[in-house]
């Protein structure tokens, strides 16, 4: 999460980071090793460029830099490249929900007075966010749901991402 990241719950940046570990390691299996050296490069190239806070400290450049990359990739790449950085972003949304959740059953979030009464487990928690929300297929909402029940069993500690148990579910 690099600089942005240093406000964060350490909770929720590890669940972040093996997240996206577990995801990186599904692009390795699914799309094979150069496609996963592509996107984890990009990455971790994106982590650079964001904490050198600007265009003034070579941030441009770099930007430009891994445009050129992009463009020398076939269509086919390219696409993988978006797909893994959606399901990244999708990923790392749901870690925020899963957390934001786990924070509200504790008790630990709700402003300045606390919150008064928990909601039901089942409950929908509306939030602003800084991003719109595109319309999705009723399958990819489901799996995200899935995905986000796993992060929030991850949170309450009855589930763990090294699991041999839990590996074979997926």
């Amino acid at each position: 999460m690099g600089q942005a990241g240093k406000h964060l719950s350490p909770l929720l940046r590890q669940l972040v980071r093996e997240s996206v570990a577990a995801l990186g390691q599904v692009v390795r299996r699914e799309e094979g090793q150069a496609a996963f050296r592509r996107v984890e490069g990009l990455r971790r190239s994106m982590v650079r460029l964001r904490a050198l806070h600007g265009v003034e400290a070579g941030g441009l450049r770099g930007l430009e830099h891994e445009f050129k990359r992009l463009k020398g990739l076939t269509r086919a790449e390219q696409m993988g490249v978006a797909r893994a950085f959606t399901l990244m972003l999708e990923l790392m949304n749901a870690c925020e929900s899963a957390y934001r959740g786990h924070r509200i059953r504790q008790g630990g979030v709700g402003g300045s007075g606390g919150v008064r009464k928990l909601p039901a487990p089942d409950s929908i928690i509306y939030v602003l966010t800084a991003h719109p929300t595109e319309a999705r297929s009723p399958q990819f909402i489901r799996v995200m749901r899935q995905v986000q029940a796993v992060l929030s069993d991850i949170l309450s500690g009855s589930w763990t991402f090294g699991s041999r148990e839990n590996q074979r579910h997926w």
